[in-house]
């Protein structure tokens, strides 16, 4: 949403359109009703300042014209026109620069709900505290543009990696259907699918919360929750997890058919493994930042495979 359309709204200066335009706005989501409360609270104190300013450069001048313009003075310290108009414009210049300061500092409180949505592609961001996310295929994340408070709270759907800028006394929280996630300074990947949340921890410490229960995940091991709601810990053996984020893939002995999930979501295709016996193939080879073409080459030589392709759909034989 524009600001100036919020401008002119609340100035009652927007035509009917405009005003249907932000109504619908808010009505969209929790977050716009916030942020249009928020940005009319600055509009209404703004207002009140400019107010107060006016009043109180109009009631000083009328002082300074009483105690000193109209005043009987002798002749030789009567000062000249000039002097005093160059006092009111002083005088003036003050009031407007405090209008200015205070309009700077109300606008540098305001806190904007920040959301990222990726569609057909990834998609990747710095958040304000230098954290960095890399958002999967359709996927959304709520910030806000500036951190306060005690925690650095986000909202998610869908699929992320984080990598968490460290600060202790911050603690980093994601919320992401009923199960919170609490670190400090991490790496980690979190996917939320067909009822079914799932963390998985590269480095440092994670804390996973669902209702009263709680586990403390380290580099190796994962979290999931199913459609039970039961919140379980484990050892996460997949190289390929947050693959999507980095185009890297490392396979140790690796089975085939996760090795093509994988490139199928990193490169939004679909790859099918038409052959039987290539389903219960095993792959070890580290492909790092390859494009889709040399990556299905290496497949076509290695397993002998022939390869078809039409549109996104890609079928190995």
């Amino acid at each position: 949403m524009n600001d100036d359309l919020l401008v002119k709204y609340l100035a009652d200066e927007a035509s009917e359109a405009e005003k249907s335009t932000v109504l619908q706005w808010i009505s969209e989501h929790s977050d716009n009703e916030r942020y249009f409360n928020h940005f009319r609270m600055i509009w209404e104190e703004s207002e009140t300042v400019a107010l107060k300013g006016s009043a109180d450069e109009n009631a000083a001048w009328d002082r300074f014209r009483n105690k000193v313009i109209l005043k009987q003075a002798p002749p030789a310290r009567i000062r000249s026109l000039s002097y005093w108009v160059r006092i009111a414009a002083v005088l003036v210049l003050i009031a407007t620069a405090g209008g200015i300061a205070v309009s700077v500092y109300l606008n540098s409180r305001i806190v904007r709900m920040v959301r990222l949505q990726s569609h057909d592609s990834t998609l990747s961001d710095t958040l304000p505290d230098g954290s960095v996310i890399t958002l999967n295929r359709n996927s959304r994340l709520s910030y806000p543009s500036r951190f306060t408070g005690k925690t650095r709270n986000v909202s998610m759907e869908g699929e992320a990696f984080f990598k968490v800028a460290g600060d202790k006394s911050h603690p980093f929280i994601i919320k992401i259907n009923d199960v919170t996630v609490t670190v400090v300074g991490t790496s980690f990947n979190i996917k939320s699918r067909h009822q079914k949340t799932e963390v998985i921890v590269e480095s440092g410490i994670v804390r996973v919360f669902k209702n009263n229960d709680r586990v403390e995940l380290k580099a190796g091991e994962k979290a999931t929750t199913g459609k039970n709601g039961v919140l379980s810990k484990g050892i996460n053996t997949s190289t390929l997890y947050h693959s999507y984020s980095n185009r890297e893939f490392i396979c140790h002995n690796t089975p085939l058919p996760e090795l093509t999930a994988a490139v199928s979501d990193a490169y939004n295709v679909e790859i099918f493994i038409a052959n039987k016996e290539l389903e219960g193939s095993k792959i070890s080879t580290t492909l790092n930042n390859k494009s889709l073409e040399d990556i299905l080459t290496v497949l076509s030589v290695t397993f002998n495979a022939e390869v078809e392709r039409e549109g996104r759909r890609i079928t190995l034989k």
